[in-house]
């Protein structure tokens, strides 16, 4: 039995119109403050903010056309890697002061590849997310096929692990950011259905789902289902 994942139809509504109604909801702001903060993102420099609380309005520019999304995601994964930020940002996504931080604008910001998956997996991980919410981005990643970087958020914190005798699983999802079985060892799943995602998943041996009398190696694949008859992989 495989693993998959279903298919889910993006909006046809973009993320800067679904935006667009929350602009002009915030309080006024001079035309230096709304300047500065453009270029702080055109420049990537989230240091050049006069104040950290100007962060609350990144996605204004957005949503105005100002800035792309790829300039916001950029600034942001500055701002949590090089500027110890991952706590107001994650206040902003889960309070969404005047609107602004919708989940459109939100699932798509996690999404974008210039929010690094060291980035994300703080934010995920930072003590003020909710499991909730942290649930729900991981589910937008997957649903929308992005898979890699679901993967890679998934396993950011998980060990290294090599089967180099014979074993049995008995924890499924089994997650590491790489599994390898040296040749002739069997891997046993010990439950039902055993579930395995990796960033690298290096089979020399052989991998038997519970019950079966044998299940064709996966060797390779980051993500691999193994049921009670034989085993699949995805890449």
């Amino acid at each position: 039995m495989g693993f998959g994942f279903a298919t889910v139809t993006p909006s046809a509504t973009s993320v800067a119109q679904a935006g667009a109604a929350a602009v002009g909801t915030y309080p006024q702001r001079s035309l230096t403050e709304i300047q500065n903060l453009i270029n702080a993102i055109q420049n990537n420099n989230p240091g050049a903010l006069p104040s950290y609380t100007e962060l609350q309005y990144v996605p204004v520019p957005y949503y105005a056309g100002q800035v792309s999304l790829t300039q916001v995601a950029a600034f942001i994964d500055n701002a949590i890697r090089n500027y110890g930020l991952a706590n107001p940002i994650v206040n902003f996504i889960v309070n969404s002061p005047y609107n602004l931080w919708t989940t459109n604008f939100v699932s798509s910001l996690a999404a974008n590849p210039y929010l690094s998956v060291t980035s994300l997996n703080m934010l995920l991980s930072n003590i003020y997310m909710p499991a909730n919410y942290a649930q729900f981005l991981l589910y937008y990643l997957a649903q929308n096929y992005y898979y890699n970087k679901w993967i890679e958020t998934v396993t950011a914190n998980a060990p290294s692990i090599t089967f180099s005798a014979n074993a049995t699983i008995s924890t499924s999802p089994l997650i590491a950011q790489s599994i390898t079985i040296a040749s002739g060892v069997t891997v046993t799943c010990g439950t039902r259905t055993c579930f395995i995602i990796t960033q690298n998943f290096n089979s020399q041996g052989t991998v038997v789902a519970y019950g079966a009398i044998g299940a064709t190696p996966v060797t390779s694949g980051a993500v691999a289902g193994l049921g009670s008859i034989g085993g699949t992989g995805r890449s």
